[in-house]
């Protein structure tokens, strides 16, 4: 256990499932795993979801920034891959509008003992 703990490799798994965990936490805090909610924002009737989106996004860009200024990390910036873009974002669109939920609010309600996330059954 204390290579996990103290710059093992295992560090950035424990790491990241310590964040999704939060994660999942304010998911299901902010309400945002409700799908009713889910529905709502899909019709842009809700914007609970936009909300919350928003403030993750700005909470990572300074978040990021602050740990390249500190030098705990560096960037590098990738070429974009247009075609699979275009290709995921339908693919996630599809998803989360035939079932309901994005990837990240049907885990959290399948947290909560919501079945439906799976199959997308109401």
């Amino acid at each position: 256990m204390a290579h996990i703990l103290y710059g093992g490799e295992m560090t950035p798994l424990l790491s990241g499932l310590i964040i999704g965990m939060c994660f999942g936490f304010l998911l299901q805090k902010g309400g945002v795993i409700r799908y009713d909610r889910q529905l709502g924002a899909l019709r842009l009737q809700d914007m609970t979801i936009i909300k919350f989106m928003l403030s993750a996004v700005l909470t990572g860009m300074v978040g990021i920034y602050l740990l390249v200024d500190f030098g705990a990390i560096s960037l590098r910036v990738l070429p974009t891959v247009i075609g699979g873009n275009i290709i995921g974002g339908i693919l996630f669109g599809l998803g989360w509008g035939l079932l309901g939920y994005c990837p990240a609010t049907s885990l959290g309600a399948l947290g909560e003992g919501r079945y439906d996330a799976i199959w997308g059954i109401q």
